[in-house]
């Protein structure tokens, strides 16, 4: 099992920035490599177990799913579902800490999951930190530029 561990803090309030990421439907609003995404079945967008079918900037079609919620935490863990990537057992969480000296937040990604044996681990485990924190630098744009209001 391969574990990525990425933290930053943000220059949002906590609430602001949960308010966002809770939206668990919504991330092609926040994350160019995403241009289309929407919760399967019509379920509200915090619904543990509730799927989101999400097209990425390169067309390829990508599910998640909602393993757990904590609104009281902060905190969110989500899977693929189904999908056509190099890695089994993909789980990532989500974890976010306000900070005391201002409107300020820490954000923690940390995912763990396996590549796929005939994947080279390394390439893999690679692209998938460059996912991750391109998704982070991403979700500090949206905040440094105000779009979430």
């Amino acid at each position: 099992m391969s574990t990525i561990d990425y933290a930053t803090v943000i220059d949002a309030e906590a609430d602001r920035v949960w308010g966002v990421l809770r939206r668990f439907g919504d991330i092609a609003t926040w994350f160019p490599a995403v241009t289309q995404s929407a919760i399967e079945d019509g379920l509200p967008q915090s619904t543990v177990g509730s799927v989101r079918s999400m097209v990425l900037s390169d067309g390829n079609p990508l599910r998640e799913r909602l393993l757990s919620m904590d609104d009281g935490n902060r905190t969110l863990s989500y899977g693929f579902e189904n999908a056509s990537m190099p890695y089994d057992d993909f789980v990532l969480t989500v974890q976010l800490v306000p900070l005391d000296d201002g409107p300020r937040t820490f954000i923690r990604w940390t995912a763990h999951f396996d590549v796929q044996p005939q994947h080279d681990r390394e390439t893999n485990i690679r692209a998938l930190r460059d996912l991750i924190t391109e998704g982070d630098a991403s979700l500090h744009a949206f905040f440094r530029d105000g779009r979430d209001h």
